[in-house]
């Protein structure tokens, strides 16, 4: 699942405020066609389309009184391809990756795309009801403050 918070947050000197967290950096050319996101995966081209549920749902108040949207919204991985189609376009994204620790599975991502545009969210397998889930977000919006 992903967790988007509602405002705005503060990533300027980002990683200096979460220095205490694991941190992976990860460079890929994405290309936006008609057909999906056409992205390398392993050294294949790889089709991607959004994954989209109805299933989006609001947490008023659910962190620090900060309002959240949940979203199991994703990409799915639809088929190797071999060729580029004509109508597309290049972007550059760069994806800095935050957890707690090597083996934790909530993650707090962030995607800069080279158009200047930024997305981040944070990710989990957990329910949004689980307390280690808002703790875990709690540290991180805290630390970003």
């Amino acid at each position: 699942m992903r967790y988007y918070p509602c405002s705005k947050l503060d990533l300027r000197n980002i990683k200096e405020k979460l220095n205490r967290m694991q941190f992976k950096e990860k460079i890929e050319r994405w290309l936006f066609t008609l057909h999906g996101i056409y992205r390398y995966n392993r050294g294949d081209l790889v089709v991607y389309k959004f994954n989209l549920n109805e299933d989006d749902k609001i947490l008023r108040n659910y962190i620090q009184e900060e309002d959240f949207m949940v979203s199991p919204n994703t990409w799915k991985k639809i088929e190797v391809r071999h060729n580029i189609p004509t109508l597309s376009h290049k972007v550059t994204v760069k994806t800095h990756t935050f957890s707690p620790s090597s083996k934790s599975k909530f993650q707090f991502v962030v995607e800069y795309y080279d158009s200047g545009k930024i997305d981040y969210y944070f990710t989990s397998p957990e329910l949004d009801s689980n307390k280690s889930l808002q703790e875990d977000i709690s540290s991180f919006l805290v630390a970003l403050s």
